[in-house]
């Protein structure tokens, strides 16, 4: 099976609120990034990676992108925008094409694998873990109380909008996507077709299900986590020191 990753790293990353975009920040000596590509490339299944990088890093990529087996390419402004400038350079004779973030240095070689495999067979899937709190759904609501919490509420100054629960979702149809996202090749351009035609999503399961398409659910895994706050980045370090990794 040939088998292509998309690796999306156009993006700024501002909510970590470091001077350079996260997908470069390192981690233990390595950029997450770096450790996102290694990963994909570990697997004997993927022929190639490509990476959507932001604009001013295309023409001096990082040395550790300068491989044979991966291609850089522009990202856009958008996350969508940079997986179809990805999928453009995607060979012609590639049956699957995933897709990654740069963000998501811990994926592990079963997880990617089992997402190539259900893709293949339905045409997308996802690594997704269920939910394990239960789930509530919110409305926003307008009060002019403050305080209850610690006892007797007073009132507010003004009155503000708050998250109310509206009702309690059943806790087993709740599943929390990760990535890779896995797609067959015919199915990844109907999805991007629609991105092109205006549609929007936070991820390209999110286009396929507007596409009409049939995504799968495989089993993630807990460690695969998504390096957007400080938090995260302290979560991480304690994934190092799990591995014998140095900070």
């Amino acid at each position: 099976m040939h088998v292509v990753a998309v690796v999306a790293a156009g993006g700024q990353g501002t909510r970590l609120g470091t001077a350079v975009p996260k997908q470069f920040l390192e981690l233990g000596g390595r950029s997450l990034l770096e450790r996102s590509v290694r990963a994909l490339l570990a697997s004997p299944l993927i022929r190639q990676v490509i990476v959507a990088l932001p604009a001013a890093h295309l023409a001096r990529p990082p040395v550790y992108l300068r491989d044979p087996r991966i291609r850089v390419v522009e990202g856009g402004v958008r996350r969508q925008d940079s997986v179809a400038n990805a999928a453009n350079a995607v060979s012609a004779d590639a049956e699957v094409v995933l897709i990654h973030d740069a963000a998501r240095p811990f994926v592990d070689l079963a997880t990617i694998e089992r997402v190539i495999e259900a893709a293949a067979q339905a045409g997308a899937a996802i690594a997704a873990l269920p939910a394990r709190d239960t789930v509530k759904l919110a409305e926003v609501t307008e009060t002019s109380w403050v305080g209850a919490e610690f006892g007797e509420p007073l009132p507010a100054v003004r009155p503000k909008s708050v998250p109310a629960v509206k009702r309690t979702l059943p806790r087993e149809t709740i599943f929390l996507a990760q990535t890779p996202q896995g797609f067959r090749r015919d199915v990844l351009a109907r999805v991007l077709e629609l991105g092109a035609q205006g549609a929007e999503g936070t991820d390209e399961a999110a286009l396929a299900e507007q596409a009409g398409c049939t995504v799968l659910l495989v089993p993630g895994d807990p460690r695969n986590i998504k390096i957007t706050t400080a938090t995260d980045l302290a979560f991480a370090r304690g994934l190092l020191l799990e591995r014998g990794e140095a900070l």
